[in-house]
């Protein structure tokens, strides 16, 4: 299991880190594989123009202690602009690595977004 800290945890900035061990299975190629794994992970928020803005960033490592030999590495950071009540557009930029992918697939993948959220009440 995880444990947490919340550093901060207010209405315009929010930050979290979180630790611990846990197990995972994973299916590549039709064969299981079982690992002990660690797993740290940050949550950031942070408010900008009386919130109109936000930006965020959020990040995990999964080391695999036992089992496969792997290091995970995922990041995503983004600027949100409240367009109105209901319409949010986002851009967004993510990073995942893996030190040892499975067969043919990259070790490394970087993605550039850019999307528009509809909220319904």
């Amino acid at each position: 299991g995880l444990v947490g800290l919340d550093i901060w945890n207010a209405a315009r900035r929010f930050l979290n880190v979180q630790g611990g061990l846990g197990y995972q299975t994973e299916d590549i190629g039709g064969v299981s594989n079982n690992s002990s794994v660690a797993i740290w992970a940050l949550r950031f928020r942070y408010d900008l123009f009386k919130g109109d803005f936000s930006f965020n960033h959020n990040q995990s490592l999964t080391y695999n202690i036992t089992g496969r030999d792997n290091t995970a590495v995922k990041t995503s950071t983004s600027l949100d602009y409240e367009l109105s009540d209901m319409i949010t557009l986002k851009f967004s930029v993510d990073y995942d690595y893996e030190s040892n992918p499975a067969d043919l697939a990259k070790n490394s993948d970087l993605s550039t977004l850019f999307g528009v959220g509809l909220e319904f009440e």
